[in-house]
C-alpha cells in the first residue's frame, strides 16, 4: 500500500526535473536486494570507521541493488568486447572497421576488462593515439582474461575472434602468454606464406585458402627479452628517467620455473617523499626510493615457501603509515617499514 501511495504522490509534483527525482529515488527502493548497516562500539579503535570533515566517526550504510532493476543504469560490459576512445559504449566490429583505412595494416590491441570497468584506461588511449599517429588501424579489444576456453569446433577463444575476423597483421598485449594460450600472432603476409599461398600486392584484401591445405614447415621459437620493469618518468615531461627491475628478471635461466618476476603495482608513501612500495609477484614485496631521480631499491620481503603478490598500498592509521599487500595465493600481508637508520 505504501509503494502504491508513493508513486501516486508523484503524480502530483508539479516539476519535471523533481518527479524525475523523486521517482528515481523510488525506483533504487525498489531494486534494493539488501541493507547493511556497519555499526561499531565506544571500545573500537578507529580502523574501519568513516569520518567526517571534522573528523568525527560516523554510522555506515552499505545498499546492494539489482542494476537490472534500476532505469538508465550502464548496461553490465560483456566479458569481451570492441572499444575506441572516440565511441560511445562497446562498439560493434563493423562499426570499428568503418572506420580503418583498408590500404595500412590493423594493430590489434588486448587489454583487460577490469581496467574498463574501473575507468583506468588512460593508456589504452594513448596506445591507440600512438598507432593511429603512425598511420595504422586500431583494434582495441577487451577481455576478462586470456585463458577464455576455445569456441565449438575448435573456432578461437571469443577474445581472439575480432581479430582474425578484421585481419589484423600484429597484436600488442600485456594478457597473452605461451602458457595460457598455445598461439602466435603474425602479419597476413606470413600467415599466407605459411599456408603455402603467393601473396598479393595487397595481402589484407587476399583472401585466405581453403582450410585443410598443406602448409609449410613452421619453427616457432620462444624468445627470452626479460620480465616486466618499472619506469620512472618525469610528470612534466614524460622523459623516462630511470628503469628498475630485480637481477634474476633480466636472466635467462629465470625465464620459467620461477614463478612471475613481473611488478604488477606499485603504491607511493603518503608520508615519506620518494618512497614506493612495489608488489612484485614471486619477487616478494620490494621497496624503492625515487626522490633522487633514480630508482634506488632499499629493501625487500620474500615469506618462507616464496610470495606471489598482486596489489599493495598505503595507508595510515594512528600517526603511522602502514602497507597492505595481497598475496594470490596466502591472503593479506600488512607492513610498517622502518629504515635501517632512522631514529629510535
Amino acid at each position: 500500500m505504501a509503494h502504491a501511495n508513493a508513486h501516486a504522490t508523484c503524480d502530483a509534483i508539479e516539476r519535471l526535473d523533481h518527479d524525475r527525482i523523486v521517482r528515481g529515488i523510488l525506483d533504487l527502493v525498489d531494486a534494493t536486494l539488501r541493507t547493511t548497516a556497519y555499526i561499531h562500539t565506544a571500545d573500537d579503535d578507529d580502523r574501519g570507521w568513516t569520518h567526517d570533515a571534522d573528523g568525527r566517526r560516523v554510522p555506515v550504510l552499505a545498499f546492494k541493488f539489482d542494476p537490472s532493476r534500476v532505469p538508465d543504469a550502464p548496461a553490465p560490459l560483456p566479458r569481451v568486447g570492441l572499444y575506441h576512445p572516440d565511441l560511445p559504449g562497446t562498439p560493434t566490429l563493423a562499426v570499428l572497421r568503418a572506420r580503418h583505412r583498408p590500404e595500412v595494416p590493423t594493430v590489434g590491441i588486448l587489454f583487460y576488462r577490469a581496467h574498463l570497468l574501473a575507468g583506468n584506461i588512460a593508456f589504452v588511449d594513448a596506445l591507440v593515439r600512438e598507432v593511429e599517429r603512425r598511420g595504422a588501424n586500431a583494434l582495441p579489444v577487451f577481455s576478462v582474461g586470456s585463458k577464455e576456453e576455445a569456441g565449438a569446433d575448435g573456432a578461437l577463444p571469443p577474445f581472439l575472434q575480432p581479430f582474425a575476423e578484421a585481419g589484423c597483421d600484429a597484436l600488442i598485449s600485456p594478457l597473452v602468454s605461451g602458457e595460457t594460450v598455445p598461439f602466435v600472432f603474425v602479419t597476413r603476409s606470413l600467415g599466407l606464406r605459411i599456408l603455402n599461398q603467393t601473396v598479393a600486392a595487397d595481402p589484407c584484401a587476399q583472401d585466405a585458402p581453403a582450410i585443410g591445405g598443406d602448409t609449410a614447415d613452421v619453427d616457432i621459437r620462444g624468445v627470452f627479452d626479460g620480465w616486466g620493469y618499472v619506469h620512472l618518468f618525469d610528470a612534466q615531461t614524460m622523459e623516462d628517467l630511470d628503469q628498475y627491475a630485480i637481477d634474476e628478471a633480466l636472466d635467462p635461466r629465470f625465464a620459467t620455473g620461477f614463478g612471475d618476476l613481473s611488478v604488477h603495482e606499485v603504491a607511493m608513501s603518503q608520508q615519506s617523499n620518494g618512497l614506493g612500495y612495489v608488489s612484485y609477484y614471486a619477487a616478494g614485496l620490494r621497496i624503492i626510493d625515487v626522490s633522487t631521480g633514480k630508482i634506488v631499491e632499499k629493501g625487500a620481503f620474500i615469506d618462507e615457501g616464496g610470495n606471489n603478490f598482486w596489489g599493495v598500498e598505503t595507508f595510515t592509521a594512528g600517526g603511522k603509515e602502514y602497507v597492505a599487500a595481497s598475496d594470490r595465493d596466502l591472503g593479506l600481508y600488512l607492513y610498517e617499514y622502518t629504515p635501517v637508520n632512522a631514529a629510535p
